[in-house]
């Protein structure tokens, strides 16, 4: 139980840290014509500012793959996807975005589907649910499979 709260935890951070992210590389680019761009209480070059962002996108990443090794990959999206709630109060606060109405539903949207998501899988697992943890060997002969080739082929299509 202590492995799988870290690791939400952690993936409500990861998700925090990918938002803020885009917001500062967003902020970054708002002030075209000028230098020097205030963020933290300074004046910073824009270019830093947006590769700032970068580098927090960087650390959410790195957690994000850490976190594939505490949790099952469908608590891990639904847990993550909380970003999109957590870009609407880093839009509010950096770049002075309204908080509209349809923007708080649909935050409170994604907030419900996340932990509709968390809690299906959590009951799952418990239940005996999917398997998630596979040998290479399984993954080998999944891959061989008539099934494994048609996923594969429908997740490499771009079009």
């Amino acid at each position: 139980a202590g492995e799988l709260i870290a690791g939400i935890v952690l993936d409500l951070i990861a998700g925090a840290t990918a938002s803020l992210s885009m917001v500062v590389q967003r902020y970054g680019l708002t002030y075209p014509n000028q230098r020097r761009v205030p963020f933290l209480c300074v004046l910073w070059p824009a270019n830093a500012v947006w590769f700032s962002g970068l580098v927090l996108y960087g650390v959410s990443a790195a957690l994000f793959y850490v976190i594939t090794l505490l949790l099952p990959l469908n608590l891990q999206a639904a847990v993550f996807v909380t970003l999109l709630a957590f870009n609407l109060f880093f839009s509010r606060w950096l770049l002075k975005e309204p908080l509209t109405p349809p923007r708080v539903v649909g935050a409170l949207l994604i907030i419900t589907g996340a932990a509709l998501g968390a809690a299906a899988t959590i009951a799952g697992s418990k239940d005996g649910g999917p398997p998630t943890k596979f040998t290479p060997e399984e993954v080998a002969a999944f891959f061989k499979s008539a099934e494994g080739a048609a996923w594969f082929s429908l997740m490499c299509d771009t079009s």
